[in-house]
């Protein structure tokens, strides 16, 4: 699955210094670069890094989407949106032309399993829907619990990629059912497990059949 980098700012140069930062081979959007822009579609793997000013101008299905959030320090946006907890990052103009990259790849992480995470609940409601056999649920506001457990915990784990990837594999085994479960990391030439040895390249028919799903 690969994540998308949404850079969110009618600053074409800004823009272009953010994209310069951005890992090759990532799908890049300029959501406010053209007058006939492609608004990515709900659901999608996807990291946004969002100029201040262009906020407002946001679509609502990016919103939730794990955020860097570049402006003014000290000004009333800026402030707001960081006791609001609106993104994961805060940096100013000069640092996210400097430092963007630093950040990318530990978001790019965050965002994968986020969008796993709702892949996974999204058909656990499918099956539930279906009328078929299934092992009893907990009640929902046990559920409630359980996710805002983990979000806490992932937000709070974002500096480190071990405790991040931890939180991810509970919430897997929690929705799965299940005892064990691997992640597989996106590198150059394909995906690697996160434990073990197991590794399947970019052209693997798996690899294919995974990303069909998405689309």
């Amino acid at each position: 699955m690969s994540t998308t980098f949404i850079l969110a700012t009618t600053d074409l140069q800004l823009a272009a210094m953010w994209e310069a930062q951005i890992p090759p081979g990532r799908p890049i959007v300029r959501l406010f670069a053209t007058v006939s822009q492609a608004v990515p579609q709900a659901g999608l793997s996807a990291v946004v890094v969002l100029d201040a000013s262009s906020e407002p101008q946001l679509p609502q299905n990016l919103v939730k989407c794990p955020t860097i959030y570049v402006g003014e320090p000290r000004s009333l946006p800026f402030e707001q949106a960081r006791l609001a907890g609106r993104a994961k990052v805060y940096l100013n103009y000069d640092e996210s032309t400097r430092r963007l990259r630093e950040f990318l790849p530990l978001m790019e992480e965050l965002a994968a399993k986020e969008s796993m995470l709702a892949l996974l609940m999204d058909k656990g409601r499918r099956v539930e829907g279906s009328g078929s056999r299934a092992p009893m649920r907990a009640s929902a506001a046990t559920e409630t619990a359980e996710l805002w457990d983990f979000l806490e915990g992932a937000v709070e784990s974002i500096d480190s990629r071990d405790r991040l990837l931890g939180e991810f594999r509970r919430a897997s085994r929690h929705l799965l059912r299940a005892s064990h479960a691997v992640f597989f990391l996106r590198e150059t030439d394909g995906f690697r497990a996160d434990r073990g040895t197991s590794f399947f390249p970019n052209d693997d028919p798996l690899v294919g059949y995974l990303e069909g799903l998405r689309r």
